[in-house]
């Protein structure tokens, strides 16, 4: 004779499983990259996929510990390089980004992240038609304060570190993250980048009107999105196990 035994199941409720992902950070450093002060971007394999304004007058220097990419002919010139197998980072599906630069600063520089096929750039810069000040450029739009910190610290490496909230649109400037003179420049900005402009930068670009003033390594820091699992409750339903005898 055949049994059934009826199972009622306890009410277990709607269950959401988040995947947390952890922060990646990418460190691009001139040194290591391309080579020691004095290495010369007239030799092309030098260069490391870097190209742009009068490229062959470009070279490594070291200044206060940092080896910075040099514009030697102290023309407004901008270099830009690709992300390759050898450096590359993604910023498409991030809930945040952080991108702190190491330069020289002296007299206007800019450096940061822009788009291969064109568009809205994102740089952190100082001393913008004497300006004194570091600040936030986004899409041609410089934004800052007068914090006329650039200088205080002319002729010699800074840190500056750019954070970005994907979700509320917003962005501040910290310089000197980590230091003792650590202090927040810019908090809250309202930038708004799309997604579309965000995964379209896959450059890395520096600019410089002198020979002593530059970027020398980039660190990039992303958040990805966290993935959710619906797991159904199973309250309230019946299961049926046919148990032969």
């Amino acid at each position: 004779m055949k049994k059934y035994l009826l199972l009622t199941s306890m009410a277990l409720p709607l269950v959401m499983v988040s995947s947390v992902h952890a922060a990646t950070t990418v460190v691009y450093s001139a040194e290591i990259e391309i080579g020691p002060s004095g290495t010369l971007f007239s030799d092309a394999g030098n260069r490391d996929n870097w190209t742009g304004d009068d490229i062959e007058n470009w070279q490594t220097q070291s200044q206060s510990d940092l080896v910075y990419l040099r514009n030697h002919n102290r023309g407004d010139d901008t270099i830009k390089r690709d992300n390759d197998a050898n450096f590359s980072y993604n910023l498409a599906g991030v809930t945040s980004f952080s991108m702190q630069i190491d330069a020289r600063v002296d007299s206007f520089w800019e450096a940061g992240l822009a788009p291969s096929a064109g568009g809205a750039q994102l740089l952190i810069g100082g001393d913008y038609n004497n300006s004194d000040d570091f600040y936030i450029n986004f899409n041609g739009t410089r934004y800052g304060n007068d914090n006329n910190l650039a200088s205080t610290v002319n002729g010699n490496a800074a840190s500056l570190r750019l954070d970005y909230d994907v979700i509320t649109g917003t962005a501040d400037l910290i310089y000197d993250p980590g230091g003792v003179n650590e202090s927040a420049l810019i908090t809250d900005l309202a930038l708004n980048i799309s997604a579309t402009q965000l995964q379209n930068m896959d450059q890395l670009s520096t600019r410089a009107n002198t020979q002593y003033a530059g970027a020398g390594t980039w660190m990039i820091t992303t958040v990805p999105e966290a993935s959710s699992m619906a797991l159904l409750g199973l309250g309230g339903l019946a299961l049926m196990v046919r148990r032969r005898k």
